[in-house]
């Protein structure tokens, strides 16, 4: 690369109109992979600087959050601006924020970019303004490199796992290289000589039966513990393993699978040019030279959960948490205090809002559900707020509640749903209907796409009905409406026919919550055409409200 004479970081906007609903981008007619718009990926935003050459311009983002461990293993791909101490809870971590390589993305005079005001902050944009030559000489190096190992038909390094250059092989003039490469990696692929095979059915077995969270460990893939027995993936959040069964499901992409060697293949491997075979060859090699001990799973630790009383408002207040369920979320006061007041809604001293998990028999607390109730999204991405599931939480249990006036008996009725604030939203919604709220029923959050929740509650509170004579009458879904979500659901019903799903409309968002927040601005505005006190006339309803009501009759929240 040459450089191109920049005196000072020309910083731009990228069109946010490039990318579609679901946070993909696409140039060329084609999709440009590991460049998504997603909460665990939060540049600032879409913004970033150009750098040029004499071939090529480069939009290089800011990043609010760059993964500490890649940071580590890979210094060279990332511009770090500043570095902060971020509390989480009761804990604290130093967070990396600046420029992001691995995400660049080569543009053209056809891509409409505008000149913008920095997004980053003044002590941020100094520090930019004094690393030019380091952000360029990086640039360089990161596309120079790339582009041998193409040339030279060489694997490509783990830093390129997750860039964007390969997605740019045209504009880079390396088209032809990468059907090359294609072609020597299979020509040169060692063999052991017995019966064609890369490897014994020893060292594919031991592959296969690698641990999952062991390995990303050892490769740099960044996890975070989001329970008991549960991880996610930071730079994919969509990606779920669990360790106890050495499994994995990436739902964004629909792909799941056992093992280090299949973990390998279709979430590393994922965008790898590769055929299957030499795919398959390629990452079982990885596996075996991560030194990952082989017929071993990550042990859970399987301490029990103790709920620590000590993070609970000293004043037992839930300011902080109604002004954020009802302010922000749309949910009504009287839910919330209704929750507060059956003690499976609390607040703790930092002002987060705790959903106890609380036994159905028992009332012993088993687990909870922490959702933060202040809005940083530069801290915590699109999300926008903190959300965690407390170390030790239970298999199978979640935050659960039973309608009202059910005084000790057990509801006939369940319903399941993703997260507390959706189940909360759904009840909430089903007093638009019903004086009170739907009555005889569960309300269940899985905290996720949970089968083990599902058939955890269906047994216990069948169980409880059978001791009172009574039986389970109905069950539903009140899941998102998204992929994720639809599989889910098809999966449950091949089993249990019987089991509705209860569809967010996607008129109004995907999800419970989101169809309870249009609801209280279209009855917001039909309050404010309400004419003043007239008692002799019933003011007209809105036909926007009609409509929403008749779909909530649709979607199961009559009696």
């Amino acid at each position: 690369m040459k450089k191109q004479y920049q005196p000072y970081p020309i910083i731009v906007r990228f069109p946010k109109e490039m990318y579609d609903d679901k946070g993909k981008l696409t140039m060329n007619d084609h999709e440009v992979k590991e460049a998504m718009m997603k909460p665990s990926r939060p540049y600032m935003p879409l913004m970033g600087q150009l750098i040029s050459d004499s071939t090529h311009t480069y939009f290089v983002p800011f990043r609010s959050h760059i993964p500490a461990n890649n940071l580590a293993r890979f210094p060279e791909t990332y511009l770090v601006l500043k570095s902060s101490e971020i509390e989480k809870g009761s804990n604290s971590y130093t967070n990396y924020s600046g420029m992001d390589l691995n995400k660049m993305i080569l543009v053209d005079n056809n891509i409409d970019l505008k000149l913008a005001q920095s997004g980053i902050s003044p002590e941020e944009y100094h520090v930019l303004f004094q690393k030019q030559d380091e952000l360029y000489d990086k640039t360089s190096d990161y596309v120079t490199h790339y582009m041998e190992q193409v040339k030279q038909g060489r694997p490509l390094d783990d830093k390129y796992r997750f860039s964007t250059l390969p997605n740019f092989n045209k504009e880079l003039g390396l088209e032809k290289e990468r059907v090359k490469d294609q072609q020597r990696h299979k020509a040169t692929q060692n063999h052991d000589g017995k019966n064609g095979r890369a490897f014994t059915s020893e060292q594919i077995k031991a592959a296969n039966q690698a641990s999952i969270v062991e390995y990303a460990n050892v490769a740099g893939i960044e996890l975070e513990q989001t329970g008991a027995d549960e991880f996610k993936g930071v730079e994919h959040d969509s990606l779920v393993i669990t360790p106890s069964k050495n499994s994995f499901y990436w739902n964004s992409r629909q792909v799941h699978g056992k093992g280090a060697l299949s973990f390998v293949e279709q979430y590393e491997m994922a965008d790898s040019n590769l055929n299957n075979k030499d795919k398959f060859i390629f990452a079982t090699k990885k596996v075996l030279e991560s030194g990952v001990s082989a017929g071993q799973t990550y042990q859970v630790k399987k301490e029990p959960f103790k709920f620590n009383k000590d993070q609970l408002d000293k004043d037992n207040k839930i300011n902080r948490v109604w002004g954020y369920l009802h302010n922000e979320r749309g949910i009504s006061s009287q839910t919330i205090d209704q929750l507060h007041n059956s003690k499976v809604l609390f607040q703790d001293k930092y002002g987060n809002a705790l959903f106890l998990w609380r036994d159905p028999k028992t009332k012993e607390i088993k687990g909870t559900s922490k959702q933060g109730t202040k809005v940083d999204h530069q801290k915590y991405g699109k999300r926008g707020t903190l959300k965690v599931i407390e170390k030790n939480s239970t298999t199978g249990y979640g935050f659960t509640f039973d309608s009202s006036n059910m005084n000790g008996k057990t509801p006939e009725n369940i319903k399941f749903f993703e997260s507390p604030i959706d189940a909360i939203s759904f009840y909430d919604l089903s007093k638009a209907k019903i004086k009170g709220g739907l009555k005889n029923t569960r309300f269940v959050s899985m905290d996720g796409l949970k089968k083990e929740v599902f058939n955890s509650y269906i047994k216990q509170t069948s169980e409880q009905l059978q001791k009172e004579g009574r039986t389970l009458k109905t069950v539903a879904l009140g899941v998102d409406n998204d992929e994720a979500g639809k599989k889910f659901v098809k999966d449950i019903q091949s089993k249990f026919s019987k089991v509705k799903y209860i569809k967010p409309s996607e008129k109004f968002g995907k999800d419970w919550n989101d169809t309870l927040k249009v609801y209280r601005k279209i009855e917001s505005k039909e309050k404010d055409k309400t004419p003043e006190k007239k008692p002799v006339c019933k003011p007209a309803v809105d036909p926007k409200i009609a409509e929403m009501m008749k779909h909530r009759k649709d979607r199961g929240l009559e009696r």
